[in-house]
């Protein structure tokens, strides 16, 4: 029996017939993200021109059409590296009871999963369930172990696994601005004022999550449909934590 923390990502749930999905037809939302994208690069092109800021903080800005995933910067001795060029293989990491991070990318042309067991071969989680080509980084938290994953690919992937408790602590004041599921951090708590922005379409979900090395929420600290635009002010956390964020369509963190 798993007795760890399941965590309960977006997405369709796990599906054993990983062999039988069927691309889907992604042209339509590609092309209202592309849209988005380029709204909200001349938005915040208008916004700021002309204006002078006393504290400008440190930005990673993307231009339209690229959306880079963000994952905790580990010494390589905290990374393990697994690639592979397609079909199924299976992989083995240790977890030692703290925080991993998966950071994955697949130039795959159907299907790409990732399905994670434990020693008894049950299901404990499914951290990368994409199609075509993707890149995304996701948290999770095992009991102290050894696993296995079966990863499911249709062209090239490779996986970095990621222990962060040793990751550098990125400035206070920092701005993100991407698509998709990234990891943000380690920053320095106890304290903290994030603002999170959200420009989805219908059907889209942006959700944000606090997590630390110990314990990763079941509920998110921003969960919303469509758009959205607001500073959550938070107190109580640990002394070093994340931020995992996930949207389909652009948004943009910043913490002050």
């Amino acid at each position: 029996m798993f007795d760890g923390q399941m965590i309960i990502r977006n997405g369709r749930p796990y599906d054993p017939a990983w062999d039988l999905w069927r691309p889907p037809r992604r042209w339509p939302g590609a092309l209202l993200s592309a849209i988005a994208i380029v709204g909200l690069v001349v938005a915040v092109v208008l916004h700021y021109s002309g204006k002078t800021h006393p504290k400008k903080p440190h930005t990673i800005f993307v231009g339209a059409g690229i959306s880079p995933t963000y994952a905790p910067i580990a010494p390589p001795s905290d990374v393990v590296k697994f690639h592979g060029k397609a079909g199924v293989a299976t992989i083995t990491f240790a977890s030692k009871g703290t925080l991993l991070v998966w950071n994955v990318t697949c130039k795959c042309r159907d299907n790409y999963g990732v399905i994670v067991r434990n020693n008894l071969g049950d299901v404990v989680d499914v951290p990368v369930n994409a199609t075509g080509k993707s890149a995304s980084a996701s948290p999770a938290l095992y009991p102290a172990g050894t696993y296995t994953a079966s990863v499911v690919a249709t062209g090239a992937w490779h996986i970095d696994l990621i222990d962060p408790s040793h990751a550098a602590f990125l400035p206070k004041t920092f701005r993100y601005v991407s698509k998709g599921s990234s990891v943000l951090g380690p920053f320095h708590g106890p304290v903290a004022s994030i603002t999170f922005t959200y420009i989805g379409s219908v059907g889209t979900v942006f959700s944000a999550k606090v997590v630390s090395l110990n314990s990763i929420p079941a509920l998110p600290t921003v969960y919303h449909h469509s758009f959205y635009y607001g500073t959550q002010s938070l107190s109580g956390l640990a002394d070093m934590y994340f931020i995992y964020v996930s949207g389909p369509n652009l948004w943009s963190v910043a913490t002050h």
